[in-house]
């Protein structure tokens, strides 16, 4: 009796199934089937799109060379049906625009017109496709036949260093870049000028690449430079100079008391070991003792390194004699 039930209920639940999977695949069917039929005719309505198009200028003379970015695609707005718009888009169908160089090329400049585009191009499209505009209105680009002229790189931007701390050097590899532009231009070139670089609050050694400024009709050669900045600590430093008499007549002496005095001058610790007392110069002018007569004489640092900051005296004024010889 169980056995029986347990049968019965099988094949009540196999028909039942077996209905609803004949239901569902018929819809289905009917699914798809209005799904062409949409497609169909929404393809078959007119559409208007911008089609990329590329651009090709062939038969360059052996001996030009590009001096600019060249933009090789427009934007054609074209209206057709849907079904040809799909061909430009993801078929085979899409054109490509060739022009000749030497029927463009006028005194360093190569200009292809938007109405130039549109009649190369009609030519390729389906005879029902209408061309609306193409963006940009035209291409151009500059050419010249090898003239250059060798630039040193030049820094644009600000490089501050940490508080004591001091930029001991910026270099740049290769220092000097090669220019490619119209005689012209090149005689205006002085220089291969950076993008603007702001580096702030240094303190550790910096390398990076950095791009040279565009120029309309100048190709640099490399376009890109490593730029490196060596920063250094400052250091407070002191070193005792001897003081020089100037101007003294013939006759008298000037004496200074001490003879010596210390400098007092901040400087990158790694150069420090590279100066030398020497290259300072502390002086007592005689025609100043004579012109404002005071019980001492006012030093004044005449000559200190190029590497030298903030340099001082730590006793600006001394004790002197003059004296008969």
């Amino acid at each position: 009796m169980g056995n029986g039930v347990v049968r019965l209920a099988k094949r009540i639940t196999n028909s039942l199934f077996g209905y609803l999977n004949r239901q569902f695949f018929i819809f289905l069917f009917f699914l798809f089937l209005s799904g062409i039929f949409w497609l169909l005719l929404t393809l078959n309505e007119s559409y208007e799109r911008d089609i990329p198009v590329l651009v090709k200028v062939v038969d360059y003379p052996k001996k030009v060379i590009i001096t600019s970015d060249v933009v090789d695609t427009v934007r054609v707005s074209i209206k057709d049906k849907g079904y040809a718009l799909i061909a430009y888009l993801y078929g085979d169908a899409l054109p490509v625009v060739t022009v000749d160089f030497k029927t463009h090329a006028n005194d360093g400049k190569c200009i292809v017109t938007a109405a130039e585009v549109q009649k190369v191009l009609r030519q390729q499209l389906y005879t029902s496709s209408k061309i609306s505009g193409v963006k940009p209105s035209q291409l151009e680009f500059y050419y010249n036949y090898g003239e250059k002229k060798y630039l040193p790189v030049q820094l644009n931007g600000e490089i501050r260093p940490m508080r004591s701390y001091s930029i001991m050097k910026v270099s740049f590899e290769p220092d000097k870049v090669v220019a490619y532009a119209s005689e012209e231009k090149l005689a205006e070139l002085q220089n291969a000028v950076t993008t603007n670089v702001s580096l702030l609050d240094v303190k550790d050694t910096i390398v990076e690449n950095i791009s040279l400024e565009k120029i309309a009709g100048v190709k640099f050669v490399p376009s890109k430079v490593k730029m490196s900045v060596y920063p250094d600590v400052l250091t407070e430093e002191a070193l005792e100079i001897p003081v020089t008499t100037i101007n003294v007549p013939d006759g008298k002496s000037l004496r200074m008391f001490p003879a010596r005095v210390k400098v007092l001058f901040t400087v990158a610790a790694s150069q420090f070991r590279r100066i030398h007392p020497i290259q300072f110069t502390v002086v007592a002018d005689y025609k100043d003792i004579v012109a404002h007569p005071t019980e001492k004489c006012t030093l004044k640092i005449r000559e200190i390194p190029e590497e030298v900051k903030n340099a001082r005296l730590e006793q600006p004024q001394v004790d002197y004699l003059v004296e008969n010889q």
